[in-house]
């Protein structure tokens, strides 16, 4: 740990994820790193320090986080990364559910033409119109 540096630990969950940063990181750093160990996107994380949610845009210098502090972290269900739910163990970014759940996905029949379910989700899909 350099002299810059400090420690941290997140409560999410009920676990404790330790964490290293600068204190001239912002909150919304931080969520990012956060990420690959809980699934949860940052605009669904809400990080509490001392009964108050930190603003994305802030230091952690200046929201007074300092060595050795534990922030809480909560994961708004439903705003969590594609690949499954939000995940209470850690584990690797990279799982074989993605393949699984895009296998069990063909078996479905979807009555929705493409344009529908474009409208409905605001995400348009290509990948099965075999684009070159």
């Amino acid at each position: 740990m350099g002299d810059n540096e400090i420690k941290i630990t997140v409560k999410f969950c009920g676990r404790p994820i330790p964490i290293t940063l600068s204190p001239d990181s912002t909150v919304l750093r931080l969520k990012n790193l956060l990420l690959p160990l809980t699934n949860v996107l940052p605009r669904g994380q809400k990080l509490i320090f001392k009964g108050k949610v930190l603003a994305n845009e802030e230091t952690l210098g200046v929201a007074g986080v300092t060595n050795g502090v534990k922030l809480m972290l909560i994961g708004t269900q439903g705003v969590h990364q594609g690949d499954g739910p939000i995940l209470k163990e850690a584990q690797s970014p990279i799982t074989s559910r993605k393949t699984d759940r895009v296998r069990d996905m063909k078996m479905v029949p979807v009555g929705k033409t493409s344009s529908e379910r474009w409208k409905a989700t605001g995400v348009i899909a290509l990948a099965e119109h075999n684009l070159k």
